[in-house]
């Protein structure tokens, strides 16, 4: 499926790149992130769990870096809001979201 091939790409081609600079490394690590989490939405069992665990991990690697850049960065926001719909829809924790993104709001905010 297209999901599974845009993830392929993402790993044997994008990130193996080490040219990539912080900003497109976020951004295809929140991508990879993302197109797992749709994987999500229509598997079960099994499959479902091994997906999220690969989904989580590639949000909690962009997140290491997503402090290189500015607070109101659009990958920035945009990773941020991506990995707090993970985190509300696919883990169902609705508190660490709203966490995420209060920080995110807030921290734009005071820049």
């Amino acid at each position: 499926n297209i999901c599974n091939e845009v993830v392929s790409i993402i790993d044997d081609h994008i990130l193996k790149n080490n040219k990539n600079s912080m900003e497109s490394k976020i951004f295809f690590l929140k991508m990879r992130g993302d197109y797992l989490r749709y994987i999500t939405e229509y598997s079960t069992g099994e499959l479902r769990k091994k997906v999220v665990n690969k989904a989580l991990a590639s949000y909690k690697e962009a997140e290491k870096y997503f402090t290189e850049l500015g607070e109101t960065h659009p990958v920035r926001l945009g990773f941020v809001l991506n990995y707090c719909l993970f985190c509300y829809e696919i883990l169902n924790n609705p508190i660490e979201a709203c966490a995420k993104a209060k920080k995110a709001f807030d921290d734009a905010r005071s820049s």
